[in-house]
Order: C-alpha cells, then sequence, then structure tokens
C-alpha cells in the first residue's frame, strides 16, 4: 500500500490530535481522582447544635478561720496565734506564717495537718528578736483545693535586740 504524501501528513497530525487528547483525558481523571467525582451534589452543611446555657457553679460552703492573736508584744517574748479553721468538705491543713519574724527577717512557718476533719484546731509561738510592727498570715487549705488566708498585725516594742 502506497501512501501520498498527503496522507502521510494526515496520519503524523491524526495522531498528534489522537495523543493530545490522550493527555488531556488521563489529566481530567488524575483532576476528578483528587477532588473527587464530578456528579457528587453539595455538601449541606451541618445543622447548628443547639445552644446550651453555662451551668451556675454550686455554691460553695465558707471556710471559717479564727485566730486570736495579741495586737502587742514584748521583744524575746513568744507570742502565741491559736483559733479553729472550719469547712464542711474537709481542711488539708492550717499553715501560720509569722512573716519577717525569724533570722535575719526570714518568715517563720507552722504547718499543721488537719487530715480532711470539718474542724481544724491550731496554736502556735513564735519569739521575735526586734521591734517593730509583724504581720501574722493564717493560710487554710481545704480538700476541694481552695484556700483562705485572713492576716494579724502584732506590734513588738521593748529593749534592744541582744
Amino acid at each position: 500500500m502506497i501512501l501520498t504524501i498527503q496522507e502521510k501528513l494526515f496520519l503524523k497530525e491524526d495522531l498528534k490530535l489522537k495523543s493530545k487528547i490522550l493527555v488531556l483525558a488521563l489529566a481530567l481523571g488524575i483532576i476528578i481522582f483528587i477532588t473527587g467525582c464530578v456528579e457528587q451534589p453539595p455538601e449541606t452543611p451541618p445543622e447548628n447544635p443547639p445552644i446550651v446555657p453555662p451551668e451556675e457553679p454550686p455554691q460553695l460552703s465558707d471556710i471559717t478561720v479564727d485566730a486570736t492573736a495579741p495586737s502587742t508584744a514584748l521583744v524575746r517574748r513568744n507570742v502565741e496565734i491559736s483559733g479553729i479553721a472550719t469547712y464542711d468538705k474537709g481542711i488539708v491543713e492550717v499553715i501560720v506564717n509569722f512573716k519577717g519574724a525569724g533570722v535575719e527577717g526570714i518568715d517563720s512557718f507552722r504547718t499543721f495537718q488537719c487530715d480532711n476533719k470539718t474542724e481544724c484546731a491550731y496554736s502556735a509561738n513564735q519569739e521575735y528578736a526586734s521591734p517593730g510592727t509583724y504581720t501574722v498570715d493564717i493560710i487554710t487549705l481545704t480538700a476541694d483545693y481552695q484556700i483562705k488566708t485572713i492576716s494579724k498585725t502584732i506590734t513588738v516594742s521593748g529593749g534592744e535586740a541582744q
């Protein structure tokens, strides 16, 4: 079979056209594969969930801390702080912090373990070496991780420290 030049050119162009169509079809197939089927219906937006108002936090019972402390004291004399802490869900510990009362003005702590009892008595002593006004913090830690602090002020007077 003898082909004319015109037929040969037509066959070459036909082959080029077929290869272009094949490449385009392949590219379209890849795009459809990556993005999903063209015939899929559009996604409907999800329903809005109902708005639930926030719950009120439960009312916490009060932590009661009382402390008996003198308002004045003398240098080199014991100062006693005592009291009772109460809380119906239990008290873990009571800490008495004699601020600035330790050596060279460092805070001095007394810790009382209460073992989750609803009532915890405490009593702590401290001697002050220098005259001045001092603060004592009584810190109560509860079983449900609450903290309550009360403060007392003591004015220490008297002779020079020895």
